[in-house]
């Protein structure tokens, strides 16, 4: 959070920025595929992973989950402003 944001302004703004997407987005997208496993290379380099959903034109969505790295300018002990999964506690500080 930056200084000088509220948590309950960002959680009501979060709660109308949901209702659009399902008022508005959501109602368009016609999935073609759910957690599609996809593999290939890169280069020389093979990747894999999965697709979140897929719609019928093959354009892919992308959901973000609360598992995602913190960012936080002040938390990384290297001064990068990225906080790694296990920097919770310099985060927080």
């Amino acid at each position: 959070m930056e200084k000088g944001e509220h948590p309950l302004e960002l959680l009501e703004l979060g709660e109308t920025m949901i209702a659009k997407y399902f008022s508005e987005v959501a109602p368009l997208i016609q999935p073609a595929a759910v957690e599609e496993r996809v593999s290939g290379m890169i280069g020389a380099v093979r990747v894999a992973g999965y697709l979140d959903l897929m719609d019928v034109e093959g354009r892919i969505v992308d959901s973000k989950t609360a598992l995602k790295p913190i960012i936080c300018r002040d938390a990384s002990p290297d001064g990068s402003g990225l906080a790694s999964r296990g920097d919770f506690s310099t985060a927080a500080q």
